[in-house]
């Protein structure tokens, strides 16, 4: 049963939706709002993570480690195509 989790879920549903057709398929929690800094402990061991306005990552000035900045992806050139 995948767990999903709903970060802002004021913003996705102010009270005139149901939950229970996003709710069928696992283990739903939701929250109404989470601040930024908060947004990675929320999200933890989730297979499902449901946002509408949270940041995807924290602002540049955060000091947590477990933050990292996406990774573009990297191109591979040697003489057999694989990675070095």
């Amino acid at each position: 049963m995948p767990r999903i989790v709903v970060v802002d879920g004021f913003t996705l549903n102010p009270g005139d939706l149901d939950w229970q057709p996003i709710a069928a398929p696992g283990d739903l929690t939701i929250h109404d709002r989470t601040p930024p800094d908060l947004v990675l402990d929320r999200a933890r061991n989730a297979d499902i993570i449901l946002t509408n306005k949270i940041p995807s990552s924290p602002p540049p000035t955060s000091s947590r480690s477990t933050a990292r900045s996406p990774r573009k992806p990297q191109a591979w050139s040697t003489p057999h195509g694989s990675p070095p």
